[in-house]
C-alpha cells in the first residue's frame, strides 16, 4: 500500500502544491511539462506492449476487448463528468484513464 502512494498520492500531492506555491511558474511551464509527460506516457505505453507482445498474442481476445472497453468507458465517463468546457472535458478523460490504467498496472505487478 506504501508504494501505491508513492505512485499515485505523491505526484499528485506535488502538483497541487506546486500550484499553489508557484502559481505563475505553473502558468509559464506546466502546458508545456504536461506534454512532455504525456508523451514520455506514450513512450512507456508502446515499450510496454512491444514487451509484453508474447503474452498479449497469447490471452483471449476477451482479455483485449476487456481492457479496451475499460479505457472506453473511463474516457466516456470523464467526457460526461468534465463539464461545459472542452478543456476541462479533455484534461479529466485523460487524467482518469491513465491514472486508473496505471494504477491497475502497478497493482498488478
Amino acid at each position: 500500500m506504501e508504494e501505491l502512494g508513492y505512485a499515485v498520492l505523491l505526484p499528485l500531492g506535488l502538483g497541487l502544491v506546486t500550484g499553489r506555491l508557484l502559481p505563475n511558474w505553473v502558468d509559464a511551464y506546466g502546458r508545456s511539462l504536461a506534454k512532455i509527460a504525456n508523451r514520455f506516457l506514450l513512450l512507456l505505453g508502446l515499450l510496454l506492449i512491444i514487451g509484453l507482445f508474447e503474452l498479449i498474442k497469447q490471452s483471449e481476445g476477451f482479455t483485449l476487448f476487456g481492457f479496451a472497453s475499460f479505457i472506453l468507458l473511463i474516457l466516456v465517463a470523464g467526457h460526461i463528468l468534465g463539464g461545459p468546457d472542452s478543456k476541462n472535458r479533455t484534461t479529466l478523460a485523460t487524467f482518469c484513464y491513465t491514472r486508473n490504467v496505471g494504477i491497475a498496472m502497478f497493482v498488478a505487478a
